[in-house]
């Protein structure tokens, strides 16, 4: 999984893999992954319509095969980058909230601590789409944490992830609201196809709460 997703990585940006074989090419594997995918065609989104975009990008995400990349600042002002697995919530209004969890001994644990803007992004290859949510992640309280810890529904267990007794020394629990979402996507029913600019739709939430478009794409 980690190596497909860093292949569609290098593809994305025009890298090359040197020693591929044919059936390794990235158009190829795009190819593949429409043919065999089990999900249906995305419907329309209207690229104006904010809420629409929320929802379609929070649902194109959950689909996205649970690993996300999580994008924090480091001490030297720079960026660090990693693979993790967050469960994708929404709340009454339909708005996502992201948890994950990390030990305490990590770099992304110290550097969340310090300053928690991050992002998350989702490859949906099926939908050659890309899902970002952009925001600030805060350590969830001492009772949700505990429970993130005792429920967490996903594989590896937690016992592989921390192991001894590092789990209740060393576990904390995040939650990410996105301010921002940007859905970058190639069918143009989902905002992308052929435009002069390529800037992808995106969303601001508002203080209210609400969501707004701050760009439409250009379509």
């Amino acid at each position: 999984m980690l190596r497909s997703l860093g292949a569609v990585a290098l593809g994305a940006c025009g890298g090359l893999i040197v020693g591929a074989t044919q059936a390794d090419h990235q158009a190829l594997r795009i190819v593949t992954s429409l043919l065999t995918a089990s999900n249906p065609a995305e419907p329309a989104v209207d690229p104006t319509d904010a809420d629409l975009l929320v929802a379609a990008s929070t649902r194109l995400a959950d689909k996205a095969g649970g690993l996300c990349v999580l994008s924090t600042r480091s001490a030297d002002g720079g960026t660090s980058s990693r693979m993790i697995q967050p469960l994708i919530e929404t709340d009454d209004a339909g708005s996502p909230s992201l948890r994950f969890h990390t030990t305490a001994r990590s770099t992304k644990f110290g550097e969340l601590t310090a300053d928690g803007r991050c992002t998350l992004a989702f490859l949906n290859p099926a939908q050659l789409t890309c899902i970002v949510f952009a925001g600030k992640a805060e350590r969830l309280p001492d009772a949700e944490e505990q429970q993130l810890r005792d429920s967490w529904p996903l594989l590896p267990p937690l016992s592989i992830l921390y192991p001894g007794d590092t789990l209740s020394s060393n576990f904390s629990g995040w939650r990410l609201r996105p301010s921002k979402v940007q859905l970058v996507a190639l069918p143009a029913a989902l905002g992308g196809g052929t435009r002069e600019d390529w800037k992808a739709p995106e969303v601001e939430r508002g203080k209210d709460g609400g969501w707004r478009v701050t760009c439409s794409g250009g379509i």
